[in-house]
């Protein structure tokens, strides 16, 4: 729940709940839910799942609860529904005198109107968050999307472009977040992008030889002796001890409900039944597509991901004139023109200087860092790095942190609480914050821009840099060349953004 001296929230003004739809009730919608129960004052008002078993488990677990049905605007089968639903409701509160608001009373109305709700949470799978976005794009809900906002480039431009349809120059409606690390301090973006990676383990030429013809784990004659036997990491090291969450519910989402009512064989039986699923070349591929086979060979999946990757961003010095009255800086030009530039400085928090009497931007200096992400690790999920300073060294791993001073010599080591939930309380935090910012907007304690600054931390505009790094790092790892940052966001997302928003000025 929210701290009584945040100073963020006039606790002399009555809060009204926000009110938070969650678009797909899977593990991620899970996980958003149980934060905003446990750590906000918003509620669950509705779910949006095609899956039946899940949206009802969902519904009593979040919104319904004791009840034994959902009341109206609680339940959809997908976010279409819910979007022809909204739509409706607005109208229908627009013909009986209203604005459409959430939770206001009409005495002189015999039936009450179904509140609607203030955001929306996206937990689909990635290849449908453009579509879904889109659709709600007019209804101007708050939303917090998983990660990644999208799978390829094109899309996020897609939804940047149904999400800001005035482009950067114009204030934001609402409240955006995903859920991936944010900063408030001003980007240094890096002027060249290397990358080098392949998968080398997990690809038909590596298989055993005495896993023969199988394709699935629960046929192949070495699955005793496999380190990657699906049967060994759902059932024998997660279900058999017990565990019925994480990852075994993402294997088969009813596996507490089966336990509960048939002990442990019926649980393990309804486990292997669904590990034992498999395709063949007889299989149309967008059947193979739709969905994951947690069962089938490592060496037969169609996973292309990289089993070994390692990216190098390098930095120039920052050129601490960049904000002097050049009118030929066109970087510079791009803010002031309201184009979306892979440096812009909107919406973020400044360290400045005084420095002929005006504020300026202290400049950063050149740089490498280098990311590596391997598959075989036994730090699996777990993030560690080195820095490398001027004047120290710090070097940390999920658990702790340490520093070493260059002038004493000296070593210290710190270990950070860790959060509740998951990510090591990152889920929890970014609900909190993403509430906060809703509720300050809500109430009009400060607009969607200003909200959005103090407690998300970035933009939609940083969102899209950083997946755009992303995808520039692919290109140079699958082209085998070096990426030079600012012509390929002019090439890649500046162009594009022209044709799609019909500015050819730009």
């Amino acid at each position: 729940m929210h701290d009584a001296n945040d100073p963020c929230i006039d606790n002399k003004e009555a809060i009204e709940p926000v009110r938070v739809l969650i678009i797909g009730a899977g593990s991620r919608g899970n996980a958003y839910a149980r934060a905003i129960d446990e750590a906000t004052n918003a509620v669950v008002a509705a779910v949006a799942e095609p899956e039946v078993f899940q949206r009802e488990q969902f519904g009593q677990r979040y919104i319904w609860k004791h009840d034994t049905k959902p009341g109206p605007g609680q339940e959809f089968a997908d976010w279409k529904e819910f979007c022809t639903y909204e739509q409706s409701r607005r109208r229908r509160a627009a013909a009986a005198g209203r604005n459409g608001g959430v939770g206001e009373e009409e005495e002189e109305e015999e039936e009450e109107e179904e509140p609607g709700v203030d955001a929306a949470v996206v937990c689909v799978l990635d290849d449908m968050h453009r579509q879904a976005l889109a659709d709600l794009a007019p209804l101007q809900l708050h939303i917090l999307s998983e990660k990644p906002l999208s799978t390829s480039l094109s899309n996020c431009l897609d939804i940047y472009s149904s999400l800001m349809p005035g482009g950067p120059s114009s204030a934001p409606q609402r409240i955006f977040g995903i859920a991936s690390p944010t900063s408030d301090e001003r980007p240094h973006l890096p002027s060249t992008i290397v990358s080098t990676g392949r998968l080398s383990y997990f690809r038909k030429a590596r298989k055993p030889r005495d896993a023969g013809a199988a394709t699935n784990c629960l046929s192949c004659p070495s699955e005793q002796i496999c380190l990657y036997s699906a049967k060994k990491i759902y059932v024998e090291r997660h279900l058999r001890q017990g565990n019925t969450g994480w990852p075994v519910k993402i294997v088969e989402p009813e596996i507490e409900d089966h336990h509960r009512k048939f002990g442990m064989v019926g649980a393990q039986s309804r486990l292997l039944e669904r590990l034992s699923e498999d395709y063949d070349d007889s299989t149309p591929q967008q059947q193979v597509d739709s969905r994951p086979w947690f069962g089938r060979c490592v060496w037969e999946a169609s996973n292309d991901v990289c089993d070994d990757q390692t990216v190098t961003l390098s930095w120039e010095d920052e050129d601490d004139n960049d904000d002097d009255d050049d009118d030929d800086d066109d970087d510079n030009d791009n803010d002031k023109n309201g184009r979306l530039t892979p440096h812009s400085e909107a919406d973020v928090r400044y360290e400045t200087v005084k420095r002929r009497g005006r504020a300026t931007i202290t400049p950063r200096l050149a740089k490498t860092a280098t990311f590596h992400m391997i598959a075989h690790t036994d730090d699996i999920c777990q993030r560690r790095g080195r820095v490398y300073g001027t004047h120290g060294e710090i070097a940390y791993d999920s658990k702790t942190i340490q520093v070493y001073d260059f002038a004493t010599g000296e070593s210290q080591k710190f270990h950070p609480s860790e959060g509740v939930g998951g990510h090591g309380g990152g889920d929890r935090g970014l609900v909190e914050h993403f509430i906060r910012a809703v509720e300050d907007a809500k109430t009009g304690r400060l607009s969607a821009e200003e909200a959005q600054r103090r407690h998300i931390g970035c933009t939609l505009d940083d969102v899209i840099r950083s997946h755009a790094l992303v995808f520039a790092a692919e290109e140079a790892r699958r082209d085998e060349k070096v990426v030079k940052w600012r012509d390929w966001w002019n090439r890649k997302v500046e162009k594009p953004m022209a044709v799609k928003t019909g500015d050819q000025k730009r």
